[in-house]
């Protein structure tokens, strides 16, 4: 699935998955699409309340960057100096038009994060955690959608491809037997066998042949 999560635009991958998913993870909070010009470094709001009835502020950036070990440090400090951006403006409360600062920030890309990246860039990734900024690669994004949003799986990687990986898991040999309506284990002796031996003009069938036959040795 990751391979197709890449294939979208940054911003219909928010809009067509990433905001989907988090209506259907707080489904009982305010999900709001924020990209384009003047986004101030996010993307997407989510306007919620946390067990204890306060408002929470989450602000999530989508970006389709590749942290890879070769990385530049120089494109880590970019992305640092946007969610830094992200956290010190805030967010506008829809209700009191009050500047709110945003409590918990998401990084998603729909690339994978190896372990390797995370060894190369010690200090940028330390830095971005210690802001307190959580980040989402391609393969938590993948198990996020299949526990929360499975229904648009087709729609990521396409019918054909879907429903193929849907049924490969399951298809067996039980299946096959199944689908040839043998429902239970038979011996070949019990199965009804025709056969007709021809010489010359004359012809003869045999019903129920003896599949327990045994040939003459010849000498």
């Amino acid at each position: 699935m990751i391979s197709h999560l890449i294939e979208y635009q940054e911003n219909d991958l928010s809009i067509k998955v990433i905001v989907p998913l988090l209506r259907k993870m707080y489904s009982k909070s305010k999900v709001e699409f924020t990209g384009g010009g003047i986004e101030k470094g996010r993307d997407i709001i989510v306007y919620n309340k946390d067990s204890f009835g306060f408002e929470e502020y989450i602000g999530i950036q989508v970006k389709k960057i590749k942290p890879t070990p070769n990385s530049s440090k120089k494109s880590f400090q970019q992305l640092l100096n946007q969610l830094s951006q992200m956290k010190s403006e805030g967010v506008i409360c829809g209700y009191s038009g009050q500047n709110i600062k945003i409590s918990k920030l998401i990084f998603i890309t729909p690339f994978d994060i190896s372990e390797r990246t995370y060894d190369s860039h010690k200090g940028a990734l330390r830095e971005i955690i210690d802001n307190g900024i959580h980040i989402i690669d391609g393969h938590k994004l993948s198990e996020l959608i299949k526990e929360y949003i499975p229904e648009i799986i087709s729609q990521i990687v396409g019918s054909k491809n879907y429903i193929g990986n849907a049924i490969q898991p399951s298809l067996t040999n039980n299946t096959l037997m199944s689908a040839l309506n043998f429902k239970k284990t038979k011996s070949l002796s019990d199965i009804y066998c025709k056969s007709s031996l021809v010489v010359g003009n004359n012809s003869k069938e045999h019903n129920n042949f003896n599949l327990n036959y045994v040939p003459k040795k010849t000498r």
